[in-house]
């Protein structure tokens, strides 16, 4: 997903992570755009990154992933019929 768009803008990445990324997510307030695509059905999960922060993969696809940075993630997912979680996460 790219910021500074008044609508949702989802691309094909890399395929290294298995859920959308949206970065600046409390910086830029992007926040919100990523928990309505999900909950809109967009997409099955994604994580919005703060500034100064990343995630970390152990592999290539994996669902799993560590913090690092001075930031938060906030793991956006789908939890069954119209229900959306949002689980946030820090560097421990």
């Amino acid at each position: 997903m790219l910021e500074g768009l008044d609508s949702v803008d989802i691309r094909e990445g890399l395929g290294l992570a298995a859920f959308s990324v949206d970065v600046h997510a409390a910086q830029a307030g992007t926040l919100s755009r990523a928990v309505g695509a999900v909950a809109a059905g967009l997409m099955e999960r994604a994580v919005a990154i703060d500034e100064n922060t990343a995630v970390v993969l152990p592999a290539p696809g994996d669902l799993d992933y560590d913090v690092i940075g001075s930031g938060n993630c906030w793991d956006i997912h789908r939890t069954g019929g119209a229900a959306t979680a949002v689980v946030v996460r820090s560097a421990t």
